[in-house]
């Protein structure tokens, strides 16, 4: 009977550690969750001159930073800030250069006949 008693003390032990240890990555995730959502709620839904979707830094939210945009789909799928880079009408995320963004149309003028082209 003290070895049954025994036995199940142990069980009971090993079981409350192994449920302090999942508490602890509960918590931590939660925690990393938090602050996510915190650094998410900075951005805002941004259409782009030619209706690619973006999240744009929201000026009341800079705390100092320049205006940015993010990509969408590596925070919404990711849970990652990525910024979007570029110069001109086409930008990228400096995560996956598949991720790509239009903001605007630059008409080429082509040259006619004639025109020492």
């Amino acid at each position: 009977m003290l070895s049954t008693l025994a036995t199940e003390l142990t069980t009971a032990n090993v079981m409350n550690v192994q449920l302090s240890e999942a508490l602890k990555v509960l918590s931590r995730e939660l925690k990393q969750q938090d602050e996510f959502e915190k650094e998410k709620s900075r951005y805002e839904l941004f259409r782009t001159g030619q209706n690619d979707m973006v999240f744009k830094l929201r000026a009341d939210a800079a705390n100092g930073q320049p205006d940015h945009f993010i990509c969408p789909v590596c925070l919404n799928r990711d849970k990652l800030v990525s910024f979007i880079t570029g110069e001109g009408d086409y930008k990228r995320c400096q995560t996956s250069s598949q991720h790509t963004f239009t903001f605007g149309k630059t008409h080429y003028n082509r040259p006619t006949r004639g025109s020492g082209w």
